[in-house]
């Protein structure tokens, strides 16, 4: 027979047993969460029945509930009280669909999780993200370590516990600081906002590509605008990416690490909002001309 021996993660709920069980709902005073990517050697995926579950990332929010909960949220607000992100029981919860890439299929995960309404011990882990571009469940950036705010609503009934977001110690050692994630985090955020502009003039441009007649000059130029701002997917190997999808790459390079964002990074990003810009001065003159015509 072999040896082995069990490791066990966050023990919180049990040193506050005593007090939870005096109460019909309890919010268990959270760990502080250390802001920590990658899931670990064997930490992705659904582990099987005899392997170990390995401890996910994020701040774990522990809560005891009653029989007959009809509806949980959990938000996460910041030091200034901002809700920065809400989560719902009633919301559609995690999909895991098998796609393919070029070489292998893989699993996507889309949404976002969705807080228990069951009996008894709950926990939720918050990721330490904040929606993606265009409210998006996932993809959004980190957050910078400090003090937040978790609120815990059961059917309209408000519990709040604070909780402390440190940062990775290896990356502290590094040299990498809370202003260099600060400075980052704001990027993230603006470039996230040109992505929803470039979206919403995509979306426009639709519009109008709609009410103008075929084989006029107008109709030319909007798919001249077209072409510049949306890549094309009728090329299946290896398509130029055009202006919303330079946006993406430049987005997920500036969220893929904890450092500094590089100068490059805004002077990229200035190159690309002076192009979407111009693009969108010429769909507003062409546009104008469709509805006078």
């Amino acid at each position: 027979m072999g040896r082995f021996f069990w490791i066990m993660d966050n023990l919180s709920p049990l040193r506050q047993a005593a007090e939870a069980m005096a109460e019909d709902v309890f919010f268990f005073e959270p760990e502080d969460a250390y802001r920590l990517r990658g899931g670990g050697f064997g930490g992705f995926g659904q582990a099987g029945p005899d392997e170990p579950r390995y401890s996910p990332n994020g701040a774990m929010l522990d809560y005891m509930l009653p029989a007959g909960v009809r509806s949980v949220e959990l938000s996460i607000h910041d030091a200034s009280g901002e809700m920065i992100r809400l989560y719902e029981s009633e919301g559609p919860g995690v999909t895991t669909e098998r796609a393919q890439e070029m070489r292998a299929p893989f699993f996507q995960t889309r949404g976002a999780p969705s807080p228990g309404t069951k009996a008894g011990l709950n926990r939720f882990v918050w990721d330490l993200t904040v929606p993606g571009p265009g409210g998006a469940a996932r993809g959004g950036p980190m957050v910078v370590p400090g003090q937040y705010t978790a609120r815990l609503t059961v059917d309209g009934d408000v519990h709040e516990r604070s909780l402390n977001v440190l940062m990775d110690p290896r990356v502290a050692a590094d040299g990498v600081t809370v202003a260099d994630l600060q400075e980052q985090f704001d990027l993230a955020l603006e470039i996230q906002a040109a992505i929803e502009d470039a979206d919403q003039t995509i979306e426009r441009l639709r519009g109008v590509q709609e009410r103008v007649s075929e084989g006029t000059d107008v109709e030319r130029e909007l798919k001249e605008i077209e072409r510049a701002l949306v890549t094309d997917d009728s090329i299946s190997s290896y398509p130029q990416p055009m202006l919303r999808d330079q946006f993406n790459y430049l987005y997920r390079n500036s969220i893929s690490a904890d450092q500094e964002p590089a100068v490059d990074m805004y002077d990229r990003l200035e190159a690309l909002v002076t192009e979407l810009e111009q693009h969108k001065s010429r769909l507003e003159r062409l546009s104008r001309m469709v509805t006078d015509s």
